[in-house]
């Protein structure tokens, strides 16, 4: 504003000068003598005056433009200002809050450690105590499966007979594997069986008889007893009252293991 003043009182008095030296001798007055040299001088002093002033006008106009942009920056810059002041107080506040909620999550945060750190040594123990229970199953593992084989071995060897056969009263081979061949023996009513290329003892075999009930004429209760004799096994078949008597039966043997 005080810019503005200065400016219009400048221009105020050369308009003023301006008016003054060019009102022209009012008519009947005498004039004075010319003073050509004086007058040309002053003129071009005053042209030269006019000149600056409208260049002054000129530079005025520039700068009370440059003035109005430079208010605008101003206001933008200060509205700029305030709106960052707030984010910065917004962010104080923040901060503020968030200082609080490490300053509560802290107990908690220790107590979470704690307990990770004693969860970590259940962990390990339990590991531990998993690799020893691993290492005994697969020891217990081992030893059932030697078990197991000895069972299979001794099954494949004691359960699945080598021979079996069921024998008419007439010691006729009614059925049965091949290897098993039957006549009455030397002994009376006792019959003579012979297994393949076995030799028969008491002690690598042993054999299981049961009568066989196919003629009403015989007595139903028998008992049928197993002897070795030569290598060859010997069954013998008896009434209620013990004698020997010729009868049907069945017979399987297994050797031992």
């Amino acid at each position: 504003m005080k810019t503005k003043g200065c400016f219009g009182h400048i221009i105020l008095v050369i308009l003023c000068l301006s008016f003054v030296f060019a009102v022209p001798v009012e008519a009947g007055k005498k004039k004075a003598p010319p003073k050509p040299k004086i007058k040309n001088g002053l003129n071009h002093r005053v042209a030269r005056l006019e000149l600056q002033v409208r260049k002054l006008g000129a530079a005025y106009i520039i700068l009370r433009r440059d003035v109005a942009a430079l208010k605008l920056d101003t206001r933008r810059l200060k509205a700029e200002i305030i709106r960052l002041w707030r984010n910065v107080n917004y962010l104080k506040h923040s901060v503020a809050e968030l200082k609080t909620d490490m300053a509560r999550l802290k107990p908690a945060v220790r107590r979470l450690s704690y307990d990770v750190n004693i969860l970590k040594q259940n962990v390990a123990a339990l590991e531990t105590a998993l690799a020893v229970e691993t290492t005994n199953r697969m020891d217990a593992d081992q030893d059932l499966q030697g078990q197991i084989n000895d069972l299979d071995s001794e099954i494949m060897n004691l359960n699945v007979p080598i021979a079996f056969a069921t024998v008419a009263k007439n010691s006729t081979k009614l059925s049965g594997t091949s290897n098993v061949s039957v006549v009455l023996g030397d002994i009376e009513d006792c019959y003579k069986i012979t297994i393949g290329v076995e030799t028969y003892t008491w002690e690598s075999y042993t054999a299981n008889a049961s009568l066989v009930v196919d003629d009403s004429a015989i007595p139903a209760v028998r008992i049928a007893t197993g002897d070795d004799s030569g290598g060859n096994l010997t069954v013998c078949t008896y009434d209620i009252d013990g004698n020997k008597v010729q009868g049907a039966f069945q017979v399987v043997v297994y050797k031992m293991p």
